[in-house]
């Protein structure tokens, strides 16, 4: 098991100024008791690095969001609350993250992986130079791989369940996804085919148990990326019926041909031949139109249909006292953290 420790760490060691983190944490499926990895991952990057963000993403209907920004606000420095509204799956709410994290480097997880997670191990590539890195299960299965080929096929989209929703990317290359509005909530499938310096690391986390609750959520996720997918499968359509209606087109013709070259072999098959390619011309040209405008549509939608922000709280919001903020002046002793520290949090 992996976890959010800091192995080797000397608390003499000078924080890294020249970078600011971004830690986004979505919940998947709720907040609940999500309060204590978020505490270590964040006193994890606050160990190493002078300025970080804490924002959390979670629906509006999540009951447990509160209590979490309560009782992480006491401790948890420069911490964000994001609600969106709707019932929305990880990556709907993953997009609110990229969008309003500021950080120079950005690391997404989900409150439900988060627990298990080394972030030195994400956090290690991106300081070497590489500007994506994500997490590999350790051995997989005949049926993984071929899924994954046959899912790559079929929707174009990177997509393994070998691989973990938790990722660190660069701002530059998040901002440049983002300028692709109907691919802005896939980034996690679409990232590792833009970037060329980006690195794989195989760990070996807790297996998730088979259930039909976990079965249910993957076979979601597959129709989920197809109908997203539809914008590329019918342009693909639209291809394929201009092709055949420019081969019916040149069937058609087959018998004016025989007649250019002097062959004097027109029958009633020539002239069959000459109608059914003319119907499936026009058929198939009418297929393209349509395919091409319910693409164009369908990619215009998609655009528009990000959720909505309905809540955005700071820890001022809850806290009005300067000291429990993170501020310059403020400077509070470990043992007077760990005095004031809620029981659920202490080490």
């Amino acid at each position: 098991m992996m976890g959010n420790r800091s192995s080797g760490y000397d608390g003499s060691s000078v924080l890294d100024t020249g970078v600011l983190v971004s830690l986004i944490i979505v919940a998947s499926p709720n907040l609940l008791g999500a309060e204590k990895p978020i505490f270590n991952a964040a006193r994890f990057i606050s160990e190493r690095y002078a300025f970080y963000e804490v924002l959390i993403i979670a629906n509006d209907s999540d009951r447990y969001a509160d209590d979490a920004l309560q009782v992480l606000g006491r401790e948890v420095a420069q911490l964000r609350l994001l609600q969106i509204d709707g019932d929305n799956d990880f990556d709907d709410l993953a997009i609110h993250g990229y969008q309003e994290a500021i950080g120079d480097t950005i690391i997404i997880s989900s409150s439900d992986e988060l627990p298990f997670i080394d972030l030195e191990v994400l956090l290690a590539p991106i300081r070497a130079g590489a500007q994506f890195v994500r997490l590999k299960r350790k051995g997989s299965s005949f049926f993984a791989r071929a899924v994954a080929s046959a899912m790559r096929v079929l929707t174009g989209f990177e997509v393994d369940i070998r691989y973990y929703r938790t990722l660190a990317l660069g701002r530059q290359i998040v901002s440049d996804l983002l300028k692709i509005p109907f691919q802005s909530h896939l980034i996690r499938f679409t990232v590792a085919g833009h970037i060329r310096n980006q690195k794989t690391v195989t760990v070996e986390l807790p297996r998730v148990r088979g259930s039909v609750r976990h079965l249910v959520s993957r076979l979601e996720l597959v129709l989920h990326l197809i109908s997203v997918s539809s914008v590329r499968l019918l342009r693909l359509a639209t291809a394929c019926c201009a092709l055949l209606s420019l081969g019916a087109l040149f069937t058609m013709t087959y018998p004016v041909l025989l007649w250019a070259i002097g062959w004097n072999v027109m029958e009633g098959w020539s002239s069959t031949i000459a109608m059914i390619s003319a119907w499936a011309c026009i058929q198939f040209a009418a297929a393209a139109v349509m395919c091409l405008g319910i693409s164009r549509a369908l990619e215009l939608q998609q655009a528009r249909n990000t959720p909505r922000v309905v809540g955005d709280r700071l820890i001022g919001d809850l806290f009005r006292r300067s000291n429990l903020l993170n501020v310059e002046d403020a400077t509070l002793s470990v043992d007077a953290v760990h005095q004031n520290m809620p029981k659920e949090l202490r080490p």
